[in-house]
């Protein structure tokens, strides 16, 4: 039968594709657990191995970037570079790279090039589509593959300060770590900024990845602000009022809210964590994603489910349904 590698694509691909697809998102889910000790120990082997580097040459980082190695694949080992570049970041200097494997992205990647070849074979288009567009037509899953890598290791990395050895680092003013792919698309899980005062700049709405300890805010208006990924410990909020914020992947920890209101904030992916939260409603709060009903353009992220942990909520707190 005569078909090309376009024809293929457009009808047999997908549906191979998205069983790939599954099968791959199904062994990550499986072993989940598994996966993030995994990752947790090579950044933290790494960063070891970096504060060594830094005694022979104390040169500051800029980024630490973990990247899917394509290459690797021609090689039959898939791996994982874990490298940091100087105070320029991408555009740097790297300074010192860690490979690991990678085979827990790559469960299904085998039996589905069979998969493929067993289908071009079944359709008898051989002389048509041969072992090279074999291997292209699996590599269109690569960028599905990459964005496994981010979405499994994004809540492992985004809190740096948590391995041993981060405070020893020499890090430049603009450091961050970014997951994908290398010399490509990815995206940035820790940021470092400094502390800041969020009122005392009144036109600044953006706080993207910033820290804040032990603040007071008292009858303060946080509407329309940009909170996401920022991470607040010890923090008190009193009659404060949270309008059209963004607090997707936000942290609170060990705060405490008395008297606020919520209202059409964004909690995607955000972390309450010994938090007590008392008269404060939130209404028509979105942070449940479904597939079903949400339009995939209205998210360039993906986020864990809202998380409540050991925290102290009254009744007229409690966040209901969107």
């Amino acid at each position: 039968m005569e078909i090309t590698i376009n024809e293929f694509r457009e009808q047999y691909l997908p549906k191979l594709q998205e069983e790939f697809h599954q099968k791959t998102q199904d062994s990550i889910i499986a072993n989940v657990e598994m996966i993030k000790k995994k990752t947790h120990e090579q950044m933290d082997t790494f960063i070891k191995l970096l504060t060594v580097f830094q005694k022979k040459l104390p040169l500051e980082i800029g980024m630490i970037q973990v990247s899917l190695l394509n290459t690797s694949l021609y090689l039959g080992k898939p791996q994982i570079a874990y490298t940091a570049y100087d105070e320029e970041g991408l555009m740097g200097r790297e300074l010192l790279t860690m490979k690991r494997d990678a085979d827990w992205l790559f469960t299904a990647w085998d039996e589905y090039k069979d998969v493929l070849a067993a289908e071009v074979g079944k359709l008898h288009c051989e002389q048509f589509i041969r072992a090279e567009g074999i291997r292209q037509l699996a590599w269109e899953s690569f960028p599905f593959l990459q964005t496994c890598m981010y979405a499994t290791t994004k809540y492992v990395f985004r809190d740096m300060e948590q391995f041993s050895q981060f405070d020893d680092l020499l890090t430049a003013d603009q450091f961050y770590v970014r997951v994908g792919a290398y010399m490509d698309w990815g995206q940035i899980v820790y940021l470092k900024e400094p502390e800041t005062d969020i009122f005392f700049d009144r036109f600044r709405k953006k706080f993207r990845f910033c820290q804040f300890r032990q603040f007071v805010y008292n009858q303060k208006d946080f509407s329309k602000m940009d909170l996401s990924s920022a991470r607040f410990k010890e923090c008190e909020f009193v009659h404060c009022k949270f309008d059209e914020v963004d607090l997707n992947d936000a942290q609170f920890i060990d705060c405490r809210f008395y008297h606020c209101s919520f209202h059409n904030v964004k909690l995607y992916g955000a972390t309450f964590e010994r938090t007590t939260i008392k008269k404060s409603p939130f209404q028509d709060c979105s942070y449940v994603i479904d597939p079903n009903t949400s339009k995939p353009e209205d998210f360039t992220d993906i986020y864990k489910p809202l998380e409540m942990v050991d925290c102290t909520v009254d009744e007229e707190s409690k966040i209901g349904e969107n």
